[in-house]
């Protein structure tokens, strides 16, 4: 079984839930959404939601962390979390799978990464240009100001149901940390066996994944391998081009030491860098900015 499928407690679970879009804010005081990507939020008492017709959260001016979405989507109750690094890689499988190929902006679509940055705010297009369970290109995508997008690279794409896997902006992946002693490449991805994440950790349900990840930045030529971790898909080498093998980037620290954070995917202009492998490992712990945020997942609870 994938270890996606295991709720708090180990158990196996029937299904997980992944948002169908990136995540706004509901503000509770307000009884409202956020839909232009306010910068107000409560992260005590606000709620990650995922709704169409939003921009996209972003950590413009406000402390949007892992660790601050993570709490927002916990604060919807049991079973509620930011997206994780099973789920990412669950999905990723999904995707090789049924496209038959690892560059899948070639299989369903360029996504949102052509969009003309403005470097005041989060330039994120609106949510909800998709329909339904369907994969590929929407027809059209609203950029965050507000103009109808009909070119390919500024239109959202769609996996069966969850939209701007990549593009748009970036998502930070929980539950795994990278560290580096200033001898292992990129360091080693620590991978959280449970739903209880933090930051700066390597140990106790933090295991090491077994591999390095890649030396210098570039194209993804192999995936980093170990048995126990044969789902992960994070570059152990790059030395690939923007199409073949997989067609994505990856930036790392080189010789790291210390800790570094995860986000996946890729924002509105990162052309060919973008994808559903395209991972960002050069950030640190706390990090935050106007082009990253996040989604949800749903994991239910067994009843023993």
């Amino acid at each position: 079984l994938h270890p996606a499928f295991y709720d708090k407690n180990g158990n196996e679970v029937d299904y997980i839930l992944m948002s169908a879009y990136e995540g706004c804010i509901y503000d509770t005081s307000a009884n409202a959404y956020l839909k232009n990507d306010e910068q107000v939020a409560d992260f005590n008492n606000d709620k990650f939601a995922s709704i169409a017709g939003a921009r996209p959260a972003s950590g413009l001016t406000q402390n949007l962390t892992r660790p601050n979405i993570e709490q927002m989507a916990k604060n919807r109750g049991e079973g509620w979390h930011s997206f994780g690094i099973k789920t990412a890689s669950m999905e990723q499988l999904l995707m090789i799978v049924e496209m038959g190929m690892m560059n899948l902006q070639t299989a369903i679509g360029q996504g949102v990464v052509s969009i003309t940055d403005n470097s005041s705010q989060s330039c994120a297009s609106f949510t909800g240009s998709t329909i339904g369970n369907d994969t590929g290109e929407a027809v059209s995508s609203k950029d965050y100001a507000g103009t109808v997008q009909t070119a390919s690279g500024k239109k959202s794409i769609c996996y069966r149901g969850v939209e701007n896997f990549w593009g748009n902006i970036w998502k930070f992946v929980y539950g795994v940390n990278i560290w580096g002693n200033g001898k292992m490449a990129g360091g080693m991805p620590y991978i959280c066996s449970d739903f209880n994440y933090a930051e700066s950790k390597n140990t106790d349900n933090y295991e090491g994944a077994g591999f390095t990840v890649t030396k210098s930045n570039g194209y993804i030529s192999a995936m980093g391998y170990s048995t126990k971790y044969d789902w992960l898909f994070m570059a152990s080498e790059c030395l690939g081009n923007s199409s073949l093998p997989v067609g994505d980037y990856t930036y790392i620290t080189e010789n790291l030491n210390g800790y570094r954070i995860a986000r996946l995917g890729g924002g509105w202009t990162y052309g060919s860098y973008a994808g559903g492998f395209y991972w960002h490992l050069n950030n640190g712990v706390g990090n935050r900015y106007r082009d990253i945020g996040g989604r949800l997942v749903y994991v239910p609870t067994v009843t023993v």
